[in-house]
């Protein structure tokens, strides 16, 4: 199951509508990139606005920030391109409601404290060495490294486990936040409804897990769309 795919014409995101014949939500999953094409976001949003709600991910702490916008600060170069996903989802684009599925600032902080000194230090100055990198970074290459399915790949397998205990605060402890919060959702509603997960492509993996294998949901629609081209248009 492919959530970001790239080929040799674009790189593309595949939304899926998943349904259960005997619950009331369905759940519109939309696998996010931080940054990408005006046309991709807008897409997004348009999808999204159709729906009765949407989950959101965002930390409201100041590390988290700094995590997270770093990544796509460092990816909006003028020869990409591209532009930042907060540029378009915020929440005066976005007309229903907003149910904030992250971690709290506290529990976040809380974990950020128990990573170990050494990596946030090593992370920090790893930072530069990226910022570098960036500048030779083709849409080709970034569609290469951003491409996911549900399955790990080969080259994920082999990488260390030096990042782990950072790995384990950005990715997993937020995958079950989102998941007790779909629960408490699908607890209480008494009416059908449609739900969008407006969430990183890589915590679609622990999504899909939940709703396919564990609840029984089965893929009702698929789209894909396009998130950049891997040509950019001439000027």
């Amino acid at each position: 199951m492919q959530f970001t795919q790239n080929n040799c014409m674009d790189f593309r995101a595949a939304l899926y509508l998943l349904a259960h014949r005997e619950k009331p939500i369905k759940w519109l999953l939309l696998p996010m990139i931080h940054v990408g094409s005006a046309t991709y976001y807008e897409t997004i949003l348009s999808r999204l606005n159709q729906c009765d709600g949407v989950l959101m991910e965002g930390v409201r702490t100041t590390k988290a920030k700094v995590l997270f916008h770093l990544q796509s600060w460092m990816l909006r170069y003028s020869h990409l391109d591209l532009v930042p996903q907060k540029a378009f989802l915020h929440q005066d684009s976005i007309k229903i409601p907003i149910v904030q599925s992250d971690l709290s600032h506290k529990a976040f902080d809380q974990d950020y404290g128990q990573v170990p000194l050494w990596l946030k230090g090593a992370l920090w100055l790893f930072f530069p060495f990226l910022y570098l990198y960036g500048h030779l970074l083709t849409r080709n290459m970034l569609a290469r490294n951003l491409a996911i399915e549900d399955l790990v790949s080969r080259e994920e397998n082999l990488e260390p486990d030096t990042f782990e205990p950072m790995d384990q605060l950005i990715l997993l402890k937020r995958d079950d936040h989102l998941i007790e919060t779909m629960h408490r959702l699908q607890s209480s509603a008494i009416s059908d409804q449609t739900l969008a997960i407006c969430w990183g492509a890589k915590h679609m993996r622990a999504i899909a897990y939940e709703l396919m294998h564990l609840q029984g949901y089965h893929v009702e629609s698929a789209e894909w769309v396009t998130i950049f081209p891997l040509e950019q248009d001439p000027k």
